[in-house]
């Protein structure tokens, strides 16, 4: 069975999803496509019904009381444009 479901109680913690990301990985993003069960599909699908069920109890740590990162972002004064794509004095005098 996912560990998400059987330690569930960790989902209070606010970096939950770090402790769980080798679980996250594994049934959600680094899994081979040619390669699913239905073993795997039933876990994945537990995980995400354990996370359901956290959100509506309020029990899954969303970040709500943590800092707020947005407060010290600055108005934007400088924008950078990187070109890569030039012509060459030799193409210039071809008129290329």
């Amino acid at each position: 069975m996912a560990d998400i479901v059987l330690e569930n109680n960790k989902l209070q913690d606010p970096l939950w999803y770090l402790y769980f990301q080798p679980q996250l990985n594994k049934y959600f993003y680094e899994y081979e496509k040619n390669n699913i069960t239905e073993d795997f599909l039933n876990k994945r699908e537990l995980i995400v019904q354990t996370l359901i069920t956290a959100i509506k109890d309020n029990t899954l740590a969303l970040g709500e009381n943590e800092e707020d990162f947005d407060s010290e972002r600055k108005p934007i004064d400088t924008i950078i444009i990187h070109m890569t794509s030039t012509t060459s004095k030799k193409d210039e005098k071809r008129g290329i």
